[in-house]
């Protein structure tokens, strides 16, 4: 599950980085069509946040990101709809 969540974040990511909501420079990709930037951005946060804390606060965290990500899309869509993109 925890892998389900770590490949959907970085493609949102990447969604995120082409509409410009995030630097430009995370939306590469390789030849394979694998979001590097994204993908490097991630890992990092995930291995330090392993590294640190016990697996009960990060399937927490976990059951918290759906909610999380759901609410990013929502206020993506809303700046995007303000800058007239759709």
């Amino acid at each position: 599950m925890i892998l389900a969540f770590f490949d959907g974040k970085t493609h949102v990511a990447l969604a995120m980085a082409r509409d410009g909501l995030l630097p430009r420079r995370l939306a590469k990709v390789s030849r394979a069509g694998v979001p590097v930037g994204t993908t490097l951005v991630t890992t990092l946060v995930v291995s330090t946040i392993a590294s640190f804390r016990p697996l009960g606060d990060i399937v927490a965290l976990a059951n918290a990101g759906t909610p999380l990500a759901f609410s990013t899309v929502a206020i993506g869509m809303l700046i995007m709809r303000r800058r007239g993109r759709r």
